[in-house]
């Protein structure tokens, strides 16, 4: 069926054991596993990309008064315009407010839908009580759903600025 040692990982010893059910089943939720830190890394890169484009200025008046960063993202990516300007300001706010945060998607700790929950628990807070926001969630961040971190990053903002909310 699937080849033991991983993608094209040579040819198996047939004078091996064949590994049991038990191993084969810790191999696979292993594999998953790798495969979420890789695909939080693609996302982080992705991010970087999106937080440079949203940077860019454009060689043009034109390029800044139709928003044409929104139009190129939403058509390379299949997305909506609305939904292409959202991901440019998620990904501007992830990178340039939240650098632990960053770093944490970068690394496999966190996912994105964790780090994009954070990015929307910032709005409106100056960069001292952002900075603590992320200082209370990030440490059990890794260990969270995304659903629990939610509920984490609720309490803890409504702790740093209740009036705020």
């Amino acid at each position: 069926m699937f080849e033991r040692g991983g993608f094209g990982g040579g040819e198996p010893d047939f004078l091996d054991a064949p590994p049991s059910i038990d191993q084969l089943r810790a191999e696979r939720i292993d594999t998953l596993a790798a495969l979420r830190r890789h695909r939080a890394w693609l996302d982080y890169q992705e991010q970087i990309l999106l937080a440079e484009i949203a940077a860019d200025p454009g060689d043009s008046p034109l390029w800044r008064a139709k928003n044409l960063a929104r139009e190129e993202v939403a058509c390379a990516l299949l997305v909506a315009e609305p939904v292409a300007e959202a991901m440019l300001h998620a990904a501007a706010e992830l990178i340039t407010r939240l650098p632990a945060a960053a770093a944490a998607l970068h690394h496999g700790v966190i996912s994105l839908p964790q780090a994009r929950i954070l990015v929307e628990a910032i709005a409106g807070l100056d960069a001292e009580s952002t900075a603590k926001l992320e200082a209370a969630v990030l440490p059990r961040a890794g260990t969270q759903t995304a659903s629990a971190f939610r509920r984490s990053v609720t309490r803890a903002r409504a702790r740093l600025a209740p009036t705020e909310i």
